[in-house]
């Protein structure tokens, strides 16, 4: 398995840097392995984000439910939570064409200075129809410590003290 990236491709990466006031140092660095032989399957990643959000001054619980619906049976492999300091726990679910619902992933006590992406132990089939719903919440309330400033309605942007709504998903088709 392995991502195509074609001749001529563009890689954007992309970091999000609030300045200090001072000069440092980024010490960033990317890897690739490239694939010996042929790949079988191309690993793709799906976005699901919304960015029309406010979440109100003090609330300390502000969730929003956003899906995507697969175009295809797919054979999903990862997820890939993302908020900014004030996320307090975002989870994903699927939802098959037929109304069945299985939860996948549960991040109860998200962090911002612990990102990670959660492969699954066991990748499972999705069918052609099936909804992948990420539900979110966030705490503006002065109980959270890391909050930047509970008073203010808060949007989305790039900079830490912005927020995100913002999950991935990794699979490939079936």
């Amino acid at each position: 398995m392995g991502v195509k990236l074609p001749r001529g491709y563009q890689l954007k990466f992309q970091l999000h840097y609030t300045t200090s006031g001072k000069a440092e140092t980024d010490e960033t660095k990317i890897g690739f392995f490239l694939a010996k032989g042929e790949v079988k399957k191309e690993v793709f990643t799906k976005v699901i984000l919304n960015p029309r959000f406010e979440i109100p001054p003090h609330a300390n619980d502000y969730g929003i439910t956003y899906e995507r619906k697969t175009k295809k049976d797919i054979m999903l492999y990862a997820m890939n939570p993302h908020m900014h300091y004030r996320g307090k726990r975002m989870s994903f679910h699927v939802e098959s064409p037929e109304g069945e619902e299985r939860d996948l992933l549960s991040v109860p006590n998200y962090n911002f200075n612990w990102q990670r992406t959660y492969v699954l132990e066991e990748p499972l089939q999705l069918a052609k129809g099936s909804k992948v719903i990420v539900c979110n919440a966030w705490d503006n309330s002065a109980q959270n410590p890391h909050n930047p400033d509970p008073t203010k309605k808060v949007r989305w942007g790039d900079q830490s003290f912005e927020e995100m709504f913002f999950a991935t998903y990794q699979y490939t088709e079936e």
